[in-house]
């Protein structure tokens, strides 16, 4: 799975996406999504969040993300 979350604590950060998006195995915190998304098999909502659904599933282990089609991250936003 993938974790994304501020580079600095308490910091939001942006995603946008375009066109149709499929997202799953994410942990993601601080972030704010526009328009709304969507992750499938993913874990809790990690809070402070806006615009996002996030379904539990399977997530663990080594899983990727799937970020499909046109999809921008911006404003200090680390992966791990």
């Amino acid at each position: 799975r993938v974790f994304l979350e501020p580079d600095v604590a308490a910091n939001f950060w942006d995603i946008a996406a375009s066109g149709s998006t499929s997202i799953s195995y994410i942990d993601v915190q601080y972030s704010i999504a526009s328009p709304d998304l969507s992750a499938d098999n993913s874990t809790a909502d990690n809070g402070n969040n806006t615009g996002w659904t996030i379904i539990q599933g399977a997530c663990g282990g080594a899983l990727p993300a799937n970020l499909y089609n046109n999809v921008r991250f911006f404003g200090g936003v680390r992966l791990k």
